[in-house]
């Protein structure tokens, strides 16, 4: 009976557990299926950005005049997850972050620490490492166009007062269902990737704006835009992992649930069959048995 009640509580367990994983895997597949439309929406904004920049850039020089300095150091924005359960997800772009600090510091350079997600900002503060700011990330949704727009206002701030000499995002970026890696791109300041000028269009393109003001309106585009596709293909590269982890752990479940009931069936036949026996015994029926047996022999 032990052994029974032991099967039985497992197996109680495993059901118990199993549409708990069930549904975490469905959030991550809808999840992950939006950051990708997501994403794919905010490369084409990007592309689309980058055309007027290509057409206003010419005929206004960015100025940086307006910047304090010195300034404190550079800044690093590290982009983990707010919550486990999705592999190696974490540890491959924190180890990353590790490995950047360290090649900085060896230099003699410093990085002030930005941190998305909690398993970022714990994992820095058990170091010791000071976060100059940290933010969360939703649990079951993705984070809003509304918070990286804050963000980069902030971020472009402390650029121009001198708390900041530069910003870097540091995040898992996504290349397929299995696959992802750490990459490093800098926001901050912005990389003016404007091509050779090519033939003259037809008609003319007009600009009534300001080609100062709409240059650095859409170079503060770009920034946001930028901040808000690394997190959103890390969101991608966190979400598919989670599908995997839970997937698999899904699928175990399914065998093990099988397993037990498996095991459940025939512990209880044979503890059927003993009481079976011990009722055959206390009935004088299995002596009976062996003395004709012995007599006939």
């Amino acid at each position: 009976m032990e052994d029974i009640e032991r099967v039985e509580q497992r197996l109680e367990n495993i059901e118990n557990i199993e549409p708990i994983l069930t549904a975490l895997r469905t959030i991550a597949a809808a999840t992950w299926r939006a950051a990708l439309r997501r994403l794919e929406a905010a490369r084409e904004y990007t592309r689309q950005l980058e055309e007027v920049l290509a057409i206003v850039a010419p005929q206004e020089p960015p100025s940086d005049s307006g910047r304090s300095k010195p300034a404190a150091g550079e800044a690093l924005l590290v982009i983990a997850a707010e919550r486990g359960l999705c592999g190696g997800f974490n540890r491959t772009v924190l180890e990353a972050a590790e490995r950047l600090i360290a090649e900085q510091r060896d230099q003699g350079q410093t990085l002030l620490l930005l941190t998305l997600g909690e398993r970022a900002g714990h994992h820095f503060q058990r170091r010791g490492e000071p976060i100059l700011r940290a933010e969360r990330l939703p649990m079951t949704t993705l984070w809003p166009f509304a918070r990286a727009q804050a963000l980069a206002e902030w971020a472009l701030d402390a650029y121009e007062t001198g708390r900041i000499d530069g910003l870097q995002v540091l995040y898992n970026r996504y290349h397929s269902a299995v696959a992802y890696e750490p990459v490093t791109r800098r926001l901050i300041p912005p990389l003016m990737a404007v091509g050779p000028p090519g033939e003259e269009a037809w008609p003319p393109t007009i600009v009534e704006t300001d080609a100062a003001q709409l240059q650095a309106l859409v170079m503060t585009q770009l920034i946001t835009v930028g901040l808000y596709l690394a997190v959103i293909e890390s969101a991608a590269s966190e979400q598919a992992a989670r599908f995997r982890v839970m997937d698999g752990a899904s699928q175990n479940s399914q065998r093990l649930i099988e397993e037990l009931t498996l095991e459940y069936h025939q512990a209880r036949q044979e503890a059927i069959t003993r009481e079976m026996l011990d009722l055959a015994v206390g009935a004088g029926l299995l002596h009976g048995v062996r003395e004709e047996e012995v007599t006939s022999g």
